[in-house]
């Protein structure tokens, strides 16, 4: 096998760190876990689409993804030798991702063997994002 075939036998993939807006109103319960937790119970669909969806417990959020006007500093949480809480580097992005909160319905059809669900995002979010695209 020669050098070029070898390399594109390999499949690689760009890893891009995102911060993720959440619009909507978020359950109690989920933001409590989340601060108990380092691991939120949390799962990501289509995450290269144009419209990715994010489950956080039992709220569903679709987003698009946008660059931000600025930098975000990304910084986590640690413990210094004192016991005292300090904050160290993470990284930076200029990507972000903006999510609105689905409201998940049961909709009628005339055919009781078929149900077929819609998904609609809180009018009011959604003008306040039209608002600020504009």
């Amino acid at each position: 096998m020669t050098t070029s075939e070898e390399e594109d036998q390999w499949i690689t993939d760009e890893e891009t760190d995102v911060v993720v807006k959440l619009s909507g109103v978020i359950r109690d319960e989920f933001v409590k876990n989340l601060s108990a937790s380092n691991e939120p119970n949390c799962s990501a669909l289509g995450l290269s689409t144009d419209a990715p969806l994010l489950q956080l417990g039992a709220d569903i959020f679709q987003g698009r993804y946008s660059d931000s006007c600025g930098t975000h500093l990304l910084l986590k949480d640690a413990r210094s030798t004192g016991g005292e809480k300090e904050l160290s580097f993470v990284t930076t992005t200029v990507k972000q991702m903006e999510m609105n909160k689905l409201y998940i319905q049961e909709k009628k059809s005339s055919d009781d063997s078929v149900i077929e669900i819609s998904a609609e995002v809180d009018d009011a979010e959604a003008k306040t994002q039209e608002q600020h695209a504009d």
